[in-house]
């Protein structure tokens, strides 16, 4: 609850970037240098690749709940009003997470979990049908936030079976995620100082103390406790 809660902020506040001059690298940069500041002390002692975890599963961990998958979500929310893009990108979620659960670590979803997944896309195409009378949907985020929730989905497999605490997950996304950005920003450049005071001290908010902290622990807590 805690971690849907956070989300549907974050949506908000990354749709409100497209009325200032912050692009979704500067986002990035905060979204994942706040908490790549305050984790420092685990990051700095599981090191940058911990030891015995493979390779494979750090690479889907930060492309899925990292840099890649913040790139995606970002520029979908950038031109689709928040409203059904929180729909399709959170209904698409558990979703992809089943699918990719049954085809390649071969789970078997009870009837109880099948059921739970038709009200899922039921609900969202009830939504989604709702509010696309009148919301200016593109096509960029019909097939984007899909990606988004595919790439979470390949995050919450790989974070089960890393072997990490909640906290070590969220301290190795963010550092890779911040330097990732870092590199984009060298290349592309920043408008980070171009924003006001408001704005930069709502994205520090959002992004990066309650999504890019707390609700990646959250989540991570929660992935503990019942599973992918």
């Amino acid at each position: 609850v805690v971690t849907v809660l956070i989300w549907a902020t974050w949506v908000l506040a990354t749709r409100h970037t497209a009325a200032t001059p912050l692009g979704p690298i500067d986002i990035g940069l905060i979204r994942y240098g706040v908490p790549a500041v305050l984790l420092a002390p685990i990051w700095l002692k599981t090191g940058l690749l911990p030891k015995g975890m493979p390779l494979k599963l750090v690479v889907v961990m930060v492309s899925g709940a990292g840099a890649l998958f913040f790139q995606v979500t970002a520029a979908a929310l950038h031109v689709t009003p928040a409203a059904p893009g929180g729909i399709l990108l959170g209904g698409s979620m558990p979703l992809a997470t089943a699918l990719i659960g049954i085809a390649l670590f071969g789970e078997r979803p009870d009837r109880m979990r099948l059921a739970g997944l038709a009200a899922i896309v039921a609900g969202v195409v009830i939504l989604l049908a709702a509010s696309l009378q009148n919301s200016g949907m593109t096509m960029t985020g019909f097939l984007l936030l899909p990606l988004g929730a595919a790439l979470w989905a390949g995050f919450t497999h790989a974070f089960r079976r890393s072997g990490l605490s909640a906290l070590q997950g969220a301290a190795l996304i963010a550092v890779w995620s911040f330097l990732i950005h870092l590199g984009l920003a060298a290349i592309f450049g920043t408008h980070l100082t171009e924003a006001s005071l408001p704005d930069l001290a709502l994205q520090v908010t959002s992004q990066g103390i309650l999504s890019g902290l707390i609700a990646t622990f959250a989540y991570g807590t929660a992935i503990r406790a019942l599973g992918g």
